[in-house]
């Protein structure tokens, strides 16, 4: 499939590059936006044909799925204490962890949690049941 690309728009505005989406902000929250530069609908498929990701689970299946030991996250290992109640000191050396162990840890944590939804020890003790 032939790579093209897609110009920007001749009245493009870089002050209102995007748009809150109606109703999508709570007290608690900051509303959801939309990009007013490009229409989303034109983009429907990736360089290789696949239809693109309509959702954050489904571009980590696809990206887990294609590149499993690809590393997601890098993180400083911490060294231990030298004397007690010391805390604990950042070394040099860095860990990975790639997109097949978190997709491992994301399921065992799901399947844990449902399992334990399912038992009925997740409600709320001082909600009555049924």
């Amino acid at each position: 499939m032939p790579v093209t690309y897609t110009p920007y728009p001749k009245d493009l505005n870089l002050n209102k590059q995007d748009i809150p989406i109606p109703g999508s902000e709570t007290a608690t929250t900051s509303a959801s936006y939309v990009t007013t530069t490009f229409d989303p609908s034109l983009i429907q498929v990736d360089l290789n044909g696949n239809p693109r990701p309509r959702t954050l689970y489904e571009l980590f299946e696809n990206t887990a799925n294609e590149f499993p030991n690809i590393p997601i996250f890098r993180s400083r290992v911490l060294l231990k204490p030298t004397k007690a109640g010391e805390a604990p000191a950042v070394g040099n050396e860095t860990v990975d962890t790639t997109y097949a162990e978190v997709q491992h840890r994301r399921n065992a944590l799901g399947s844990a949690l449902l399992a334990l939804e399912r038992l009925g020890r997740l409600r709320n003790p001082n909600t009555p049941a049924g």
